[in-house]
């Protein structure tokens, strides 16, 4: 179910403290670009979606090839990510269509 969500598509993502708004792309070929809103920082780096409904993810130099991996909830339309011990990672607000940054 989450894979239409991500797949070949652009994120909104917004930190669960609010301070952050990142675009994220999600490839066709497990690939992942990011662009903060504003400048300032841009990432790459690869994922991979779980059939129990989680996202892994590794961005290239911070993670140092290990994935970390998210549970992730649709709930009234919002796609909500939470860490592995529970805590909130973020809430995407909107997708759309392609790499679109």
């Amino acid at each position: 179910q989450i894979a239409e969500q991500f797949v070949g598509r652009t994120g909104i993502w917004i930190s669960a403290s609010g301070d952050k708004k990142i675009a994220i792309y999600y490839g066709r070929d497990n690939d992942l670009h990011a662009q903060k809103i504003g400048g300032g920082w841009s990432a790459t780096g690869y994922y991979g979606i779980a059939d129990t409904n989680n996202i892994c993810i590794s961005w290239a130099g911070k993670d140092k090839g290990r994935l970390r991996c998210f549970d992730v909830l649709i709930v009234n339309g919002v796609v909500t990510k939470y860490k592995a011990d529970g805590a909130l990672n973020g809430s995407y607000e909107k997708f759309a269509a392609g790499k679109t940054f």
